[in-house]
């Protein structure tokens, strides 16, 4: 028979038939309660205490964050200190008499009491009959079990032994993919294709372009050094310090040429191919360097 000291403490009527699992959860149950109750506790004085500032209107908690708030809206609203003490007296005097009278006296949420659910123990015993049953059938399964593994088949298995001297195979098979390219060219081509990305995005980049070429249908921007190194457009003497060039072709054109002169992209149509042929033959890039970009578009 068990003690009055093993009863439980939490609740005024221990569950004396419980057995070991429900029991303990039980026990759990009745301290997440109390702790639920005093958390609820500290919040409601604490909510309790929070006056809403009458000029405002936020809610303010007990502490020196309220008389710097009272400070800050007493600026802002060009209230002297001798006003704002008596406003603050008023507020808190009302908010007695809300309190008083079972009133809500702010505008801070009313904190709320969590509800703690009970766990639920699935297939947990509630009575000693059930617990019974259960470690009955717990060990005829296992008796069952043990026959099972005794009839099983003792037939050798044949294992496979690994010679730990055998020398693994370290040059590729035939059918094996080498790897023909060496690294260095690797990281030449990533810089490369990097340096391409860059210049090709200097096209589109207005703010750095220091000459505008004339289209038919507009204008592009341009950059003086990128041509007199890479075209014959500013050959002339007159050309480098003009601030204009003129090329008798439309604005779509003139760009993609500009593309394939900064970065060697080639990104137009196969209908574009003999327009921009035709400013590449006039003013460059040369003959070889287009002959690889008309093999590309067709």
């Amino acid at each position: 028979m068990a003690k009055e000291s093993d009863d439980d403490f939490c609740s005024p009527n221990p569950p004396r038939s419980l057995l070991a699992a429900p029991r303990c959860a039980h026990v759990n149950r009745c301290l997440d309660t109390q702790e639920s109750s005093n958390a609820y506790e500290k919040a409601k004085d604490k909510w309790n205490n929070v006056v809403d500032c009458p000029m405002c209107g936020e809610p303010q908690p007990p502490g020196p964050h309220r008389s710097a708030h009272a400070k800050r809206c007493g600026k802002a609203y060009n209230i002297t200190p001798k006003e704002l003490l008596k406003l603050m007296e008023t507020q808190q005097r009302i908010c007695n008499a809300k309190k008083h009278h079972n009133m809500v006296h702010t505008k801070a949420p009313v904190p709320v009491k969590k509800e703690v659910l009970p766990a639920k123990l699935k297939g947990a015993p509630n009575s000693s009959l059930e617990e019974n049953l259960q470690l009955a059938r717990a060990l005829s399964a296992s008796m069952i079990t043990k026959a099972n593994d005794e009839n099983c088949d003792t037939s050798p298995q044949v294992k496979r032994v690994f010679d730990p001297n055998e020398k693994k195979r370290k040059r590729p098979r035939s059918y094996a993919v080498v790897e023909l390219a060496p690294r260095a060219c690797k990281c030449e081509l990533d810089r490369l294709e990097r340096l391409s990305q860059d210049m090709h995005r200097l096209v589109e980049q207005e703010s750095l372009a220091d000459i505008r070429i004339q289209c038919i249908d507009g204008s592009v921007n341009g950059h003086r050094c990128l041509l007199q190194a890479r075209t014959s457009l500013m050959c002339k003497p007159s050309q480098t310090v003009c601030q204009s060039v003129e090329i008798n072709e439309g604005q779509k054109i003139v760009k993609y040429w500009l593309q394939y002169v900064y970065s060697g992209r080639v990104e137009w149509e196969k209908d574009d191919t003999v327009r921009i042929q035709k400013i590449a033959e006039q003013y460059g890039p040369g003959e070889q360097f287009f002959t690889i970009i008309r093999t590309k578009t067709t």
